[in-house]
């Protein structure tokens, strides 16, 4: 440290909230060794000085904490013990916030030579941070670094690394954390500790599950909460708030609106657990009053291609419909905007946050065209013909791939095993290519579907592709950032962009298995990342598995498809006749 400070003035944050004996003894021992420091005299007016002040964080304002974190060449963290503490978040934040603005400044030649000079150190406006590895934040903050504070000489070596430390290192350390402290706000902590503190609520009052157990096991789903929260929504909006599209849904199709056949291996069914089947009577009159009601907005999203969804919700023009995970999809009419009458979309359209899913037009071979947009075809124009009359638009995301280069790749290896397999086939995807192996042996058809699918991602590895099996008895090329919390992003954010930003009242979340998971993960993300004035306080969401699954990111789950059909029929009920006090939830 002596050393360091006779080349450039250095500032200095340590940051140590042990037990108050032990912060006393730290004090005492920090203040004996700035005494103990010795410059040689010198008249210059930068001449190294060190001073030290003890202050507490909690006690500063932000403002004068900002002016801490600009000042401040190094933040040192060391606790033995500690929770998480979101200073060193903050501190990264701020300089890297500070060195984009003198950026944009130094460009526009708003700031003079001088002032920068006197603004920037050695170390440029980035800094460094160096944390315990006892702290939460050593596992947070991927760009720290790491000290253990017994180790004395390990200590020394790590400041004496921080400090003299190039500004571009720190800057590529500093872009390592921005992006988890961008999309981790305290208020993001305080609602995932407040939700922890609810749902530790609902553990203790149901009578099957033990305090000791495991808070993050999903608890079974209080239906009468949730629609008790349903009416609340429709109550709340009367109050003067918009409430248009102010309930969400977004369900999985096969295993959580449609039940899935389980069959010996031997038998051909297996192989097509959802395909050809529907929804029971009962299901689908429940999801058309809930779509048909102008406060409502669903979708569905399943593995299943268009063609093999067929005409199941043809009747339904208020639901959007996701097929092949979201790869190809449908707005529902009240999700429409009028620029989805024109031949094309802006790729604005696409989250941010999925920058990857900027899509091209579809390709053939005779016109091979790619445009960063998304290209709306109507029914007739992806499947040949409007066979089941419905009229709907359907868009596709192909994540700006090159499918007529990767067809040329892959259309050799599927004909290969095609002549091998007896009753395989290859199949169209509109993007992409597939393969069936639904009429083969089902044992020989699993190995070779297997063998193909090595070779496949053997040939494409340069693409930003992958291989896997959507529907049981085929595999598929797709997109590799594919899956349906992609789909589910681009819903919430229509909903919002309708409700002119602000977030909807409601939203219930159901998928069966662990891609559906994605969808539950994307509608936090977007809950996480809703500007103020929202009206986050006046949102309430439930996420649901059919079937308890230990390790799903889903607070509650649900017994099986019928326990689904009962919510959504009591849903029906309630939507159909919001003034009465009593609905009975089977």
């Amino acid at each position: 440290m002596n050393e360091g400070m006779t080349k450039t003035p250095s500032i200095v944050t340590l940051s140590s909230d042990n037990i108050l004996e032990d912060r006393l003894l730290s004090g005492e021992g920090v203040r004996g060794n700035v005494s103990s420091f010795s410059f040689p005299q010198s008249t210059e007016p930068h001449s190294p000085v060190i001073y030290y002040e003890e202050l507490s964080l909690r006690s500063m304002s932000l403002s004068e904490r900002v002016a801490l974190w600009l000042a401040a060449d190094l933040y040192l963290l060391t606790p033995i013990k500690e929770g998480l503490n979101l200073y060193p978040l903050e501190y990264i934040y701020v300089r890297n916030q500070m060195s984009e603005y003198l950026k944009g400044h130094i460009k526009s030649g708003a700031l003079s030579g001088q002032l920068i000079e006197s603004l920037m150190s050695s170390k440029g406006i980035t800094g460094s941070v160096v944390v315990s590895e006892f702290s939460t934040c050593s596992s947070l903050l991927n760009g720290s670094l790491k000290i253990n504070p017994y180790y004395t000489l390990k200590v020394a070596d790590t400041l004496h690394k921080a400090l003299y430390m190039n500004s571009s290192e720190c800057a590529q350390r500093f872009q390592r954390d921005m992006n988890f402290i961008t999309s981790h706000p305290s208020s993001k902590w305080t609602r995932e500790i407040l939700s922890d503190i609810v749902d530790l609520s609902n553990i203790s009052t149901h009578s099957s599950i033990s305090l000791t157990s495991n808070l993050s096991t999903q608890i079974p789903l209080n239906k009468e909460r949730l629609l008790s929260s349903y009416l609340s929504a429709d109550f709340a909006t009367r109050a003067g708030v918009c409430n248009y599209l102010s309930r969400v849904f977004v369900f999985d199709y096969g295993g959580t609106l449609l039940h899935k056949e389980k069959f010996d291996i031997y038998i051909k069914q297996t192989l097509s657990a959802i395909s050809g089947r529907k929804p029971t009577d009962r299901m689908m009159a429940a999801i058309r009053a809930i779509s048909n009601d102008p406060r409502n907005a669903v979708l569905i999203v399943t593995g299943l291609t268009k063609l093999k969804l067929g005409d199941t919700f043809s009747d339904m023009r208020n639901v959007t419909l996701a097929t092949s995970n979201g790869l190809v999809y449908s707005w529902g009419d009240n999700l429409r905007l009028d620029e989805d009458d024109n031949r094309t979309r802006s790729s604005s359209l696409v989250d941010p946050k999925y920058a990857m899913t900027n899509s091209s037009s579809f390709q053939n071979s005779s016109n091979k065209t790619s445009t960063n947009s998304l290209v709306n075809l109507t029914v007739d124009e992806m499947s040949g013909n409007d066979m089941y009359g419905s009229g709907r638009k359907w868009n596709a995301l192909d994540y700006n791939i090159d499918w007529q280069v990767v067809r040329e790749i892959a259309v050799p290896i599927i004909t290969k095993f095609t002549f091998r397999t007896n009753g395989t086939c290859q199949t169209p995807r509109i993007p992409g290519i597939g393969w069936s192996y639904f009429g083969a042996d089902p044992d020989w058809g699993e190995k070779q579907s297997t063998q193909c699918k090595i070779e496949l991602e053997a040939a494409l590895a340069k693409h930003d592709v992958k291989i896997m099996s959507m529907i049981q008895g085929s595999i598929e090329v797709v997109p590799k950032q594919l899956h349906k919390g992609v789909i589910t992003s681009l819903f919430l954010n229509r909903i919002q962009q309708k409700r002119a930003n602000r977030l909807p009242a409601f939203a219930l979340v159901i998928g069966d298995e662990v891609s559906d998971d994605f969808m539950h993960d994307s509608l936090y993300n977007h809950i996480a990342s809703s500007l103020p004035g929202a009206g986050l306080r006046n949102f309430e969401g439930f996420t649901v598995t059919v079937g308890k699954r230990d390790g799903s990111p889903a607070l509650y789950y649900t017994n099986d498809v019928k326990d689904v059909e009962n919510l959504l029929v009591a849903l029906q009920n309630a939507t159909n006749n919001p003034s009465s006090d009593a609905i009975n939830i089977q």
